[in-house]
């Protein structure tokens, strides 16, 4: 198996890696690791639609996965689903799993509807008569 790494792409090595995925077809694996992504600025919607459609996000974690949120974590674990978690009193609390990346609407949802639920420290605070 021929295998290539290409490791912290930046937009200008989009149109060089998109010519190497073309050229290469199906026989040879590319690995894109910290690629960027999500933040990249492409220059075109046809160049984001080609990665997006042409590579499979096999690990990923991003804190923060809403501009409107200063909480949350989307994970994704290969061949697991995309999971958006909350820290919910002690531990982890896993909001939404999906097999397809969560839009920023289900994001944001699921972030505010946690927002809205007590949290298990302030439970326990009330039960102590803490407020």
């Amino acid at each position: 198996v021929n295998v290539v790494l290409v490791v912290g792409m930046k937009v200008g090595d989009v149109p060089k890696v998109r010519e190497l995925s073309e050229a290469c077809g199906m026989d040879v694996a590319i690995i894109l690791l910290n690629a960027g992504l999500d933040g990249m600025a492409f220059k075109s919607e046809e160049q984001r639609t080609f990665f997006e459609e042409s590579y499979e996000t096999v690990y990923y974690y991003g804190l923060r996965p809403h501009p409107k949120w200063s909480a949350g974590i989307l994970y994704r674990k290969f061949p697991e689903n995309w999971s958006v978690a909350n820290k919910g009193g002690l531990m982890m609390e896993t909001l939404l799993e999906k097999d397809t990346r969560p839009t920023m609407d289900e994001i944001d949802e699921v972030l505010r509807k946690a927002a809205e639920k007590p949290s298990f420290g302030k439970a326990v605070s009330n039960l102590f008569g803490k407020k």
